[in-house]
């Protein structure tokens, strides 16, 4: 998938996989927030 996007946009890797961990933390933080929220209400 990475390096698919890389090819497409002919971006430099760095840029690329800097992109793309920055969205997958995003995604995890914001998963794992919503478990909290829902843990500790529950709690």
């Amino acid at each position: 998938m990475i390096t698919n996007r890389a090819q497409i946009t002919k971006s430099p890797w760095s840029t690329t996989i800097y992109r793309t961990t920055v969205s997958d933390i995003e995604k995890m933080i914001l998963m794992v927030g919503r478990e909290y929220l829902v843990w500790s209400s529950v709690a």
